[in-house]
């Protein structure tokens, strides 16, 4: 049997390490998820302290599913580049291949007011050999504009245009 390609178009990098991923999943996938998500009423309040006043507050919904994190691997290893460590780290030189997703998903949901402030976020381990490289953020909703909402992205340290941020459309459109 075959199975229906879903093809992504090219990234749009924003950054030095930071890159737009248009229609990674399709607005049916993300409204199933949404569905889901709500239907099973398990969303948690999170709070999380920063430090220097700055505080995360939204609702979270954890959970495993190996069928989503095995498709978005696999869309994500057709567009994603290699890494290559920098100069000056002990990885300096080795190239870094996408080959899997972390399997623990976290769905996010901001009620007005909620936010998330600027951080960085921290590298996982599953061996020696395999180490997260970066953060996958979809938006599984579109918000009208007048909502706010979105991500603020660091100006880039190499020479690519820089993006104010980016506003939140289901499955990344």
């Amino acid at each position: 049997p075959l199975e229906r390609q879903h093809v992504l178009p090219p990234l749009e990098q924003i950054g030095d390490r930071t890159y737009l991923v248009p229609s990674l999943l399709t607005a049916a996938e993300s409204a199933s998820i949404i569905a889901a998500a709500e239907s099973a009423d398990l969303f948690e309040p999170e709070h999380i302290n920063f430090g220097w006043g700055r505080v995360s507050s939204r609702d979270v919904l954890r959970f495993e599913d190996a069928a989503l994190t095995s498709t978005l691997a696999r869309r994500l290893q057709s567009v994603l580049p290699e890494l290559v460590g920098r100069n000056g780290t002990r990885h300096e030189g080795v190239v870094w291949r996408p080959v899997a997703l972390n399997s623990e998903l976290r769905l996010a949901r901001y009620q007005a007011g909620d936010g998330l402030p600027t951080h960085n976020d921290h590298v996982t381990h599953a061996g020696s050999a395999c180490h997260s490289a970066w953060t996958l953020t979809l938006y599984l909703n579109t918000l009208p504009e007048a909502d706010g909402g979105g991500i603020e992205f660091p100006p880039p340290r190499s020479g690519h245009a820089p993006r104010a941020g980016s506003r939140p459309g289901a499955g990344g459109q």
